[in-house]
């Protein structure tokens, strides 16, 4: 199975590649969506990111969370409980 490995008759996930499984395994490159730097992420850590390691999904979550809350507080169930917080 991908990304994980047999151990002692059990099965338990890859948590690192080892220096020779990343020579023999290939990898995909990808533009990361934050950067715009092209990424190789080799196939034992590849899991559909679109991000890199420079904390360019925890800013676009961010944005997402913001973006939610505003268009929140524009529909009339938030407005009141906006005005109750600030009321107290």
């Amino acid at each position: 199975m991908q990304d994980e490995y047999p151990a002692d008759e059990d099965v338990r996930a890859r948590l690192v590649c080892d220096a020779a499984q990343t020579e023999a395994i290939s990898g995909r490159l990808f533009v990361c969506a934050g950067c715009r730097d092209q990424v190789i992420v080799c196939s034992c850590c590849d899991r559909g990111q679109s991000y890199c390691n420079h904390g360019g999904a925890a800013r676009a979550r961010r944005q997402t969370i913001v973006a939610a809350g505003q268009r929140y507080q524009k529909t009339p169930r938030g407005g009141r409980m906006h005005a109750a917080r600030q009321g107290r």
